[in-house]
């Protein structure tokens, strides 16, 4: 189990290989130069802001949907299979 996002490691690690990275800017964040590689959030003022910038949150919520849509996509194939039947 991945001790970041509680899922199996095979499935987060096939999930994590083939993810676009997360474009800071999109989330509200300005550039700051007090620290290397840090950024302030626009709407709570906050450099390093644990409720905009939530990155293991974000990564095992695309995880989870990732893996949500391949078990419909699963499903959908096994119901066409059985129509083809």
């Amino acid at each position: 189990m991945c001790h970041f996002c509680h899922l199996p490691l095979l499935l987060a690690d096939a999930v994590l290989q083939d993810r676009q990275s997360i474009n800071v800017y999109s989330k509200g964040a300005v550039a700051t130069y007090d620290q290397d590689y840090s950024w302030k959030c626009s709407t709570h003022n906050k450099i390093d802001c644990e409720g905009c910038f939530n990155w293991i949150g974000d990564i095992t919520k695309e995880i989870e949907d990732q893996i949500s849509t391949e078990k419909w996509l699963e499903k959908r194939q096994k119901y066409y299979n059985k129509r083809e039947d």
